[in-house]
């Protein structure tokens, strides 16, 4: 009881964590199964016995309503003998009944103010939709994805660029097995008008329900969606749940292929249809604002004892092939030709140790964030339509000790998209409306973090752990992110992107006599940086124990961080030191958690890892959330 309450409290206590609990209260009726969190609520769960619980199990914890998919390496034959072995003879336990869809009308549209302990102001409109396997349903997405479904997308392009009053969007049409929810949310500057945006979100959406879509934001998302189902299915595990989910829900393990025949099927028309249909209906509105007769086998087993482990068979992993282009990176390709796509990262030197170098924190990740928004040939909304229509994926990022530039590509139009990743990498245009922007939403994002207990203990954390002098002793603050200029980002790319501080690791349907010649047109004329990045000194042991204490008053909970700087990564001590987290607090049986958790019942999840950001040194950190009335006792 006290862990599922702790994990109760742990999400509430996020930002914008409430908001679920209140919005299936309010659109779903009295005795529908949707009409409270799985979780449940503080009373149900003060109230539940432990007589209730072994009913409950005894009713839906058995092989009568149960899935199981073994997916992998093993013949149909064996993993039959093995199931029946290890589960025949458990007991079916009694018939579950199959519950109908059931998509409850909104009698009219209902409004909802919640304050929570959030940055930015963010409004959720909400519309019960129909359950999965509806045919409407693969229609509603293509509702959602030229509404909120890229850059490009209307809503998105509408209040993200051109109107620039919010930092995000996002249209969703999950569907489950009685019913669905489409929802559009969007996420405010702390300044702008909510009125204005809420009348923009109707404006748009009635839009598209008088005139439907174009037949190129159809094709686009089937692109889009066929692409991610594609890379979904690279992992053995994703297969065997997707497999799983369509059988529970509609009885029909491939009923995923069905539903990309119903999306690929879509016309205007039929989209327009469904939107007018399920759209139209009454809606929910919550604005968040900031707080001020089968039989069982005869036992085969004895369950006395746990099963002898067998013998661990060898890891298969692709062997790796490296090759050097004239300019001097170096690539790391592994083959894997089980799915028709290639993944490319290029890794480059800088981070924490190039922003010292400069005298400006933040500048790394504020430079690799500015690459995809636009390049001297490209704007930010041409790259992303260009890979929507491609089916592919271009992205950079930055953090830690170095800065990512990154691509996917379905094998078909992998030439395509590695034009464009190129063009990203070595022609970003910094423009000033892009570069306000991205400092925009950085800010917000850092202000955001201020208020995640967490995150502010992390701070403190860095700066009494590494020194100030160090480079991670010093998290970047909104005001040091307000201080950069588009002229500093052009100049860190100037100094810091070039070949000797990059290596490119290549993994997909590919190999490196075909994708070398292609990286080297790519990166033609790609000269060095003047910068080259040093290593990071080891930190300081601390010569006695401290704790340092953050007070934020009425939180759910305390946030326990416990932190040692470590020397660089020796890959002869990784197996020591994985063994030796394993046991402590790397797993959920791990001496930490257990203690925390399972004896003494005062946290969801305690944890502890190894914190490393690249080739420098790192911190062995260890991470509880508690209840507040126990955190001196966690502590101790």
């Amino acid at each position: 009881r006290s862990v599922v309450q702790n994990e109760k409290r742990q999400r509430e206590n996020q930002p914008y964590g409430k908001v679920y609990d209140r919005q299936v209260e309010a659109t779903y009726p009295d005795g529908h199964p949707y009409d409270h969190t799985v979780i449940g609520s503080m009373e149900d769960l003060n109230a539940a016995k432990m007589s209730d619980v072994q009913d409950w199990f005894k009713t839906w914890y058995g092989p009568s309503n149960a899935i199981l998919v073994v997916a992998g390496d093993i013949k149909p034959e064996e993993a039959k003998a093995q199931v029946e072995k290890f589960f025949g003879e458990i007991p079916p336990g009694p018939p579950v009944a199959q519950p109908k869809a059931w998509v409850p009308p909104l009698a009219d549209n209902q409004r909802e103010i919640l304050y929570d302990r959030v940055a930015q102001p963010r409004i959720y409109v909400t519309w019960n939709v129909p359950e999965l396997g509806n045919p409407d349903g693969e229609m509603l997405d293509h509702v959602a994805a030229a509404l909120g479904g890229d850059k490009n997308a209307r809503l998105t392009k509408r209040l993200v660029f051109d109107e620039q009053v919010a930092t995000s969007v996002f249209v969703s049409n999950p569907q489950g097995e009685l019913s669905g929810q489409f929802q559009i949310t969007v996420t405010a500057k702390p300044d702008a008008d909510l009125k204005k945006i809420e009348a923009a979100i109707h404006e748009e959406l009635n839009r598209l329900i008088q005139t439907g879509p174009t037949q190129a934001e159809i094709d686009k998302n089937i692109v889009q969606t066929v692409s991610g189902v594609i890379s979904g299915l690279e992992s053995t595990s994703s297969k065997a749940a997707q497999l799983a989910q369509w059988e529970m829900i509609t009885g029909d393990p491939n009923g995923w292929k069905a539903s990309l025949e119903r999306l690929e099927a879509g016309t205007p028309s039929t989209v327009q249809a469904a939107a007018r249909k399920w759209l139209t209906r009454g809606s929910y509105t919550m604005t968040v604002l900031p707080f001020g007769d089968p039989a069982a086998f005869s036992p085969a087993v004895d369950r006395s004892k746990m099963p002898a482990p067998g013998a661990v068979a060898d890891a298969d992993f692709p062997a790796y092939q490296t090759a050097t282009l004239s300019n001097g990176v170096k690539v790391m390709l592994a083959e894997r030709h089980d799915v028709p796509q290639v993944s490319v990262s290029m890794l480059l030197d800088t981070g924490y140790p190039a922003d010292q170098a400069t005298i400006k924190d933040g500048l790394a990740s504020v430079t690799a964030n500015m690459l995809d928004e636009g390049t001297t040939t490209r704007t930010a909304l041409q790259i992303a339509d260009e890979l929507d229509r491609l089916g592919g994926y271009v992205g950079a990022g930055g953090g830690g000790e170095s800065s990512t530039v990154e691509f996917s590509a379905l094998t078909p139009t992998l030439d395509q998209v590695m034009a464009i990743w190129a063009d990203v990498l070595r022609n970003p245009a910094f423009r000033e409306g892009d570069f306000k922007r991205i400092q925009a939403q950085t800010v917000q994002g850092l202000q955001a973090q201020l208020r995640d207990p967490a995150s502010v203990g992390q701070r403190v954390m860095s700066k009494v752990l590494w020194g100030e002098n160090h480079p991670y002793g010093h998290l970047v603050t909104p005001q040091e992110i307000q201080s950069l200029t588009p002229a500093d980002t052009a100049a860190f790319h100037k100094a810091w992107y070039g070949p000797n501080n990059a290596t490119l690791f290549v993994v997909g349907d590919t190999t490196l006599a075909e994708i070398t010649p292609k990286l080297e047109a790519a990166l033609q004329g790609w000269t060095n940086a003047p910068n080259k990045r040093e290593q990071v000194a080891n930190g300081v042991r601390p010569s006695k124990p401290a704790i340092y204490l953050v007070d934020r008053p009425d939180s759910a909970q305390s946030v326990i961080l416990v932190g040692t700087p470590q020397p660089p990564r020796n890959p002869a001590d990784d197996t020591r030191i994985s063994a030796f987290n394993a046991l402590f607090g790397g797993n959920f049986t791990s001496r930490v958690n257990m203690n925390l958790r399972e004896d003494k019942g005062w946290s969801y999840g305690a944890r502890s890892t190894m914190v490393s950001s690249g080739r420098g040194p790192r911190t062995f950190l260890i991470s509880a959330p508690v209840q507040t009335d126990a955190t001196k006792g966690a502590l101790i």
